[in-house]
Order: structure tokens, then C-alpha cells, then sequence
């Protein structure tokens, strides 16, 4: 089983309103993320609020299990990673990662990334577009413990993209 984890924690400073409800497709960017994310494969889902938790937690239609508030979202995106890597249940095979300003990403695409991982087993899977890496990306569960550590090495801003760089990535192209 996958979980689903959907990063909206920070303050959405540029463009004035929190992103998870800027529209998409007549409906909110989460909106579509969460629909986009519903698969078989995936039996637990996260999303992590921080800046604007309350506006969004009341506009969008969620389980409160699925909620996961990052206090320390002003530390950077990885901070609420690690959020949500704390929220898991145990025995998970890994983690879909969704960023609330990438969008742009089609249920096609979810499903051949899942493919690719569980017919892989590889630690990292993620598209690549015309030689350029893109979201959502899938974390093994193998790779959860250097994800836990990678802001005491590395930085609040730089972890989870130093253990991509560090991991085999296999290539699924949009469809």
C-alpha cells in the first residue's frame, strides 16, 4: 500500500491566497490532486497544511486522519515531508508525493508512476519530461529514514533533492 501525501504548508506569499484553492478545472488545485491520487495501490492519504491550514482544512472536504498540521512549515517544504513521514502507519511500501503548486499532473500519470514502482522496487520513481525531472514523485519506504535526516545534513531547503540526486531514478514519461 501507497500513501498519498499532498505538501500545502506554506504561505503562498506571491500569490496573495493559498494555492490549494487557487482553481484548476473549475475546481481547486487539492481538489484535483486528490481526485488524480485516488488509486488502488493507495490506501492512505495525507495532507499537510501549515500557513493557511484553517481556510483550506474548511473549504476542502476532508477526514481529519487525512489532515497533518506542520508547525514548523516556515522551516520549508521538507519540514512538512517529514511531517507527513511521522503521520504514516507502519508498513506502508511507500510514499507519492505531490507538491499543491504542481497541478498539472494527470491520473495517467499517477498510474504508470505506480506501475513503474511496484514493478520495480525502485527506491525513487518519478517522470522526466524532455530530460527534465517533474512531480509527483514516489518514495520506497527504503528511503523514509535518509528522508527523516536530510535537514540536519543538508538544510531545510535542499534534502528531499539531495536524496533524488543520491537515488536510481527510473523514468516514466507523461502520458
Amino acid at each position: 500500500m501507497l500513501a498519498a501525501v499532498i505538501l500545502s504548508g506554506g504561505a503562498s506569499t506571491r500569490m496573495g491566497s493559498p494555492k490549494a484553492l487557487l482553481p484548476y478545472q473549475g475546481r481547486p488545485f487539492l481538489e484535483h490532486l486528490l481526485e488524480v491520487t485516488h488509486h488502488s495501490k493507495v490506501g492512505v492519504r495525507r495532507v499537510v497544511l501549515g500557513a493557511h491550514a484553517e481556510p483550506i482544512a474548511k473549504a476542502i472536504h476532508l477526514n481529519p486522519d487525512e489532515i497533518v498540521i506542520n508547525q514548523e512549515w516556515e522551516q520549508g517544504q521538507l519540514s512538512s515531508l517529514q511531517a507527513a513521514l511521522r503521520s504514516l502507519p507502519p508498513g506502508t511500501d511507500g510514499m507519492l508525493l505531490c507538491l499543491i503548486d504542481h497541478p498539472l499532473i494527470s491520473k495517467g500519470l499517477v498510474d504508470a508512476l505506480i506501475d513503474q514502482f511496484y514493478a520495480t522496487k525502485a527506491p525513487v520513481v518519478l517522470p522526466v519530461f524532455q530530460g527534465r525531472r517533474g512531480h509527483p514523485v514516489i518514495f520506497s519506504s527504503k528511503v523514509y529514514e535518509e528522508l527523516e535526516r536530510a535537514r540536519r545534513r543538508l538544510g531545510p531547503h535542499k534534502g528531499s533533492q539531495r536524496v533524488l540526486d543520491r537515488r536510481r531514478r527510473l523514468r516514466a514519461e507523461p502520458q
